[in-house]
């Protein structure tokens, strides 16, 4: 028998902070990823760099969820503002 926690994907940067508010949720985690990645456009594949965030919080059970592909420069400010204390985990592969 596997246990899984129920999740909650956010859309955007915004809905993941109003819900954190709406529940009154105080830390976060902030998982990024650095690292090269291919990405397939229409008619070919290009290979680039690619920064990804996952914000992560908890409550009561439920996970909170958002993907952000290439963030804002001023996102530890913006989820600092909105009252969160953060961890941050780094993932790179080179």
């Amino acid at each position: 028998m596997t246990l899984s926690t129920p999740s909650l994907t956010l859309p955007d940067l915004d809905a993941f902070l109003a819900a954190c508010a709406a529940r009154g949720l105080s830390a976060a985690v902030v998982r990024s990823v650095d690292e090269p990645r291919a990405r397939t456009h229409g008619h070919g594949v290009t290979v680039g760099h690619v920064r990804e965030v996952t914000l992560l919080a908890y409550d009561r059970g439920e996970v909170l969820r958002c993907v952000i592909l290439d963030p804002p420069d001023d996102l530890t400010a913006r989820l600092g503002d909105a009252g969160l204390r953060l961890r941050s985990v780094v993932d790179r592969t080179y």
